[in-house]
């Protein structure tokens, strides 16, 4: 089950971080492929310059998925020019990494929070906050049933 992972590398951040990775050599657990599915699927909503192959949240891993994948990863590397993310096909928990933005995760989240409206859009759609997740008053994947 993905859970918040709360972290001071950066500063304080919250992160939601998978229990295996997403994509061609990983476990594609059902929770761990909705949240990259969630994530990417918002994503190609807000940036008009990435995302030809369309997402839909879902649970099950897809060659759609995983071309999804591929696509982001070639438009974090084509923009940022990060020079620790390793473009796999995977993406990687955050969990013990050095810094959040070594795995496509973080820059999924980045993504996500770095669009001002979007990062309304997906707070409020939300049916429970950071907090209610947090003590485990409200497990995460719920949060993703309303999309």
């Amino acid at each position: 089950m993905p859970k918040l992972l709360i972290t001071r590398k950066m500063g304080w951040n919250i992160f939601i971080d998978l229990d295996g990775a997403v994509g061609k050599r990983g476990p594609n657990l059902g929770d761990d492929v909705l949240v990259v599915s969630l994530f990417l699927a918002q994503i190609q909503r807000s940036i008009r310059s990435f995302g030809k192959t369309p997402v839909m949240p879902t649970r099950a891993y897809s060659a759609q998925l995983q071309k999804a994948i591929d696509e982001f990863q070639a438009y974090i590397k084509q923009r940022y020019k990060p020079l620790r993310l390793v473009c796999d096909g995977n993406v990687d928990p955050i969990g013990t990494a050095s810094m959040p933005f070594d795995r496509t995760l973080g820059w999924l989240h980045n993504e996500m929070m770095d669009q001002g409206k979007t990062n309304n859009t997906f707070i409020q759609n939300w049916p429970a906050s950071f907090f209610e997740m947090a003590s485990g008053a409200v497990p995460v994947p719920k949060l993703y049933t309303n999309f």
